[in-house]
């Protein structure tokens, strides 16, 4: 605990000039000064979880391990999809294996996990067949995480790419929101990247995009089917309350949250700590925690 505070102080010292940081230095430096137990004690849905591609008894392993964290953590459901890192600085190996395993996990954990489609290459047009036949199941409650612009993993895929295009009609028809991961500066100037993102969001405007790692507010003001995921290392934008959910995107068999800070990584159960002292600080905490997530993801009761 000692360590989690320490780096919300740093995090304070680092961020500074923008008014979103000031923002993030208020909210945080009121955790510290805060009683410990002045968190969100309500239900959360982790929107962005992933499993690890190793050899299929590493993987189960990993998730039943990451079942047990998460009820400890009191996270209600876990949004599950393809691995994020692959090998570092190397292609992706795209496998539809992968959803097997994700389907797996499902069957096993029915009342945690929420399967995503995501083991498709976004690049590959035979990959539309594959994502419809199985949307068409009426099983997978998302797609995703789909790595277009991704510096890690080398790829390069415009946002508006013709087959990007039709796999967010695809999602718009069978009503499961998209999870994606571009870094819109990256194989190309920022201002085109952006205007990939721009354009993808403005002619789909029936399909719910969640961009991960946060997304640009001047977006988030300009297209309402636009979601801000929030980790433990974000600002909230108070103004959209109702379009942020939450993502961790845990990936790695020690359940350790590497997004957002080089300066503390924390265990899954330590990271959804840190969002529910967050969450306490809003008006809308359980919107932010569960409703919105459980609105998109269309969980009855």
């Amino acid at each position: 605990m000692k360590n989690q505070y320490l780096f919300l102080i740093l995090i304070i010292m680092l961020l500074g000039c923008t008014n979103e940081s000031k923002e993030f230095s208020k909210l945080t430096g009121q955790a510290i000064n805060n009683n410990l137990n002045e968190k969100y004690l309500g239900p959360i849905i982790d929107m962005h979880a992933h499993i690890y591609p190793s050899s299929s008894s590493e993987n189960f392993d990993y998730i039943d391990n990451l079942v047990l964290e998460a009820k400890k953590a009191g996270v209600s459901k876990i949004c599950l999809g393809l691995h994020a890192r692959h090998l570092n600085n190397r292609p992706p190996t795209y496998s539809y294996q992968h959803d097997k395993w994700i389907m797996r996990s499902y069957k096993k954990y029915p009342d945690i996990i929420i399967p995503f489609l995501g083991s498709f290459n976004p690049d590959d047009e035979t990959s539309l067949v594959y994502v419809e036949n199985e949307l068409k199941k009426n099983i997978w409650k998302g797609i995703g995480e789909l790595d277009l612009r991704n510096s890690i993993k080398q790829t390069k895929t415009p946002m508006n790419s013709t087959i990007m295009m039709r796999v967010f009609l695809l999602a718009s028809k069978y009503d499961v929101p998209v999870l994606i991961h571009n870094e819109f500066c990256y194989g190309t100037k920022c201002e085109l990247g952006k205007n990939e993102m721009r354009n993808a969001l403005k002619e789909n405007p029936q399909t719910i995009f969640i961009i991960a790692h946060e997304c640009p507010i001047d977006l988030m003001s300009e297209f309402s089917n636009l979601m801000y995921e929030l980790n433990p290392f974000s600002i909230v934008p108070n103004e959209f309350v109702d379009r942020i959910i939450i993502g961790t995107d845990v990936q790695s068999p020690d359940l350790i949250i590497e997004s957002g800070s080089e300066i503390y990584l924390p265990r899954y159960y330590e990271g959804i700590d840190l969002i529910r002292q967050i969450l306490f600080q809003t008006h809308d905490a359980e919107k932010i925690a569960y409703s919105n997530a459980a609105k998109i993801l269309n969980l009855k009761g």
